[in-house]
């Protein structure tokens, strides 16, 4: 089995608001394609980064543009101030939408810092969890 990385081989940084890393989002083992939902999850566990504001409110700071809060959303992690869902912009930017527009769509109520945070978070989450999501080990 090969592992390939959707659509492109690469991160394409050709302007700021395409750099999407769509690879950290939809990684493809032969026709299996990573949920950005499964991502969520990992975010939730991001827990070294995470600090807890509060004993009685439980609304966790996962970075500095995404909260999860009980209360919010279920306790999926949301764009502070919003409740607008992490896993909803990441499934936006996995296919291909601008950032502009995405923010548009949003009617500002993300930024593109946020967008490019949740991004960066989602890749850290792929990389400290990708091995957990392998169908099957590779050959040598």
């Amino acid at each position: 089995m090969r592992i390939g990385w959707a659509p492109c081989g690469r991160v394409m940084r050709k302007n700021e608001q395409y750099c999407t890393a769509i690879l950290a989002l939809h990684c493809v083992w032969d026709d299996f394609i990573f949920s950005t939902k499964l991502l969520t999850d990992q975010l939730l566990s991001h827990e070294s980064n995470a600090i807890e504001k509060s004993d009685t409110m439980k609304q966790k700071v996962i970075s500095r543009h995404i909260v999860s809060d009980p209360e919010i959303c279920h306790g999926q992690p949301t764009f502070r101030g919003t409740r607008i869902m992490v896993w909803q912009v990441l499934d936006q930017v996995a296919h291909g939408m601008a950032w502009e527009t995405i923010v548009a769509e949003w009617q500002g109520g993300i930024s593109k810092e946020a967008i490019a945070e949740a991004v960066n978070l989602a890749n850290q989450a792929f990389v400290k969890h990708a091995n957990e999501y392998v169908l099957e080990p590779i050959s040598a």
